[in-house]
């Protein structure tokens, strides 16, 4: 070995090494001296756990009255099952007196299903909608900024 071991050197004599097979190494050259040994028995780490899934989020009726997943009552559903829906989209209503009260996601997500059946009776508070939050999209994000 002539001159200093440069780190690009020694980086080959590893693959080199590897590539042999050889577990250890011990090199003299004049006063310096290296010595290599392969640790291959470790144990690598975990990979960390993958995220729990998001909790759905329940949405409840806003009032007391008819549940109608159309925009009135004999309308189509406005959103199907499995639908990505964004934050304040209409899902459906609930009808109080004729007058329809609007039933909205409260953030972007995926409908997971609907608890009440359309033309259903339903009380203040009573889960309608089973919504899958969605994560933030790095797109939505960039746009946000203008870039």
């Amino acid at each position: 070995m002539r001159g200093r071991l440069t780190p690009e050197r020694l980086r080959e004599l590893v693959r080199w090494l590897r590539s042999c097979g050889v577990e250890e190494l011990e090199l003299a050259v004049g006063a310096e001296r290296l010595y290599i040994r392969r640790e291959d028995g470790l144990p690598t780490p975990a990979p960390p756990p993958p995220e729990p899934p998001a909790a759905p989020l329940v949405i409840g009726a806003p009032a007391v009255g008819l549940f109608h997943r159309g925009l009135e009552a004999g309308a189509p559903p406005v959103v199907a099952e499995g639908a990505v829906v964004r934050a304040g989209q209409v899902l459906g209503i609930v009808e109080v007196l004729r007058m329809p009260h609007p039933v909205e996601a409260p953030a972007d997500g995926r409908v997971r299903r609907f608890l009440a059946e359309s033309g259903q009776a339903v009380e203040y508070g009573q889960p309608l909608v089973e919504l899958e939050p969605l994560p933030p999209a790095a797109d939505d994000d960039a746009s946000a900024r203008g870039a």
